[in-house]
């Protein structure tokens, strides 16, 4: 990527994304609402480092990748039916902005 003349980055888009961040967010679908004990077992699972609720929307933050499945096992095991589980991947807006960022911060430092 190039920014005002000056190579910023070289890579995939998935390569950067995973350079700049190094969370993954996967988006969970359910039949129904999750029970907040499930909610509460969710988040002890090694590897989940936010979970945030919107009905029977579940948004995952985590930290590895084993965190997806180990997730789907639990809600699989205390009776949730699972419709969708949706990695979201970081779009090439995201990598450029966080670059500019990155870049603004640097600038600004004395």
């Amino acid at each position: 990527m190039i920014d005002h003349g000056e190579l910023r980055a070289i890579g995939t888009p998935d390569m950067l994304a995973r350079q700049m961040w190094q969370r993954m967010r996967v988006d969970v679908t359910v039949e129904a609402p999750l029970s907040p004990a499930t909610l509460g077992s969710i988040s002890s699972v090694p590897g989940v480092t936010a979970v945030n609720v919107s009905g029977s929307q579940v948004a995952l933050e985590l930290s590895k990748l084993e965190a997806v499945a180990d997730v789907v096992a639990l809600l699989v095991s205390q009776g949730a039916r699972i419709h969708a589980v949706v990695p979201r991947e970081h779009t090439l807006e995201d990598i450029y902005f966080q670059l500019q960022d990155t870049a603004n911060s640097e600038e600004a430092r004395p």
